[in-house]
């Protein structure tokens, strides 16, 4: 016999269930069957139904050792380089910088700002439709 906090504890976990959402949502309908099946696994499916409804019906003709091959081939492939993440870091980290002074470049206020920064930023600024006061 199950005690209270059993028969109160869910079968499947929240993540489980947005991941069956998604697939729902996003997969096509064999892939919804086969997970309802129990053929497949949700977070597998989930997975799956990110890709183009052809892609998900090739993959669904897969034996389960070739699809979880094709799957971590996919995922290495799709995983950034460290190249990348530290190129997008040193951008987010230029961006933050440059927000402290974009009040000050747009009334041209900030003398600690180089003349080469400020027309540099100036002429951004301007394609990007902000009205820009020239330095004094």
């Amino acid at each position: 016999m199950k005690t209270p906090a059993e028969l109160q504890k869910k079968p499947y976990s929240e993540r489980s269930a947005y991941s069956f959402k998604k697939v729902e949502r996003q997969g096509i309908p064999e892939l919804v069957e086969a997970v309802r099946a129990g053929r497949l696994a949700v977070s597998c499916a989930a997975r799956i139904a990110e890709l183009p409804a052809e892609e998900q019906a090739r993959l669904l003709t897969l034996s389960k050792v070739e699809l979880r091959a094709e799957l971590k081939k996919s995922r290495q492939e799709a995983a950034p380089s460290i190249e990348d993440v530290k190129a997008c870091v040193r951008r987010i980290v230029e961006m933050i910088e440059w927000r402290q002074y974009v009040p000050s470049i747009l009334n041209g206020s900030n003398p600690r700002i180089p003349e080469k920064w400020f027309d540099s930023a100036a002429e951004a600024l301007q394609r990007a439709g902000f009205t820009v006061t020239k330095r004094r």
